[in-house]
């Protein structure tokens, strides 16, 4: 008679567990950001060329007044720090929002 042990058990569950994942095409998602940033018009583009750096994509530009509000998207992990960067670009004059807008497959460089 074999007897099973409690570390037995933990090894064999988890050795399934991880099989599983990797039989399964498991995917890893990141969070996609939806953004609103306003800018005075004289600084859209270091903010469009900043956001392209970032993996960002922007959606749509509606000028107001002297303001140009850009509706963008982009990988949270890009954006640590963004608040303070747009507000260097901009020498303070840029506000920016932010909200949780979806989650898409990470690219390769990304993922464990």
């Amino acid at each position: 008679m074999i007897k099973s042990t409690e570390m037995a058990f933990r090894i064999t569950v988890s050795d399934a567990f991880h099989r599983g994942l990797r039989e399964a095409g498991t995917v890893l998602l990141e969070p996609i950001m939806k953004l609103e940033i306003s800018t005075p018009d004289e600084y859209v583009g270091n903010i469009v060329s900043d956001l392209q750096q970032r993996n960002g994509l922007v959606t749509n530009t509606v000028v107001r007044e002297h303001l140009t509000v850009i509706d963008a998207e982009a990988p949270l992990a890009s954006l640590f720090g963004y608040t303070p960067a747009i507000r260097g670009l901009s020498q303070g004059r840029a506000s920016n929002s932010m909200e949780l807008l979806t989650y898409r497959p990470a690219p390769p460089r990304r993922r464990w």
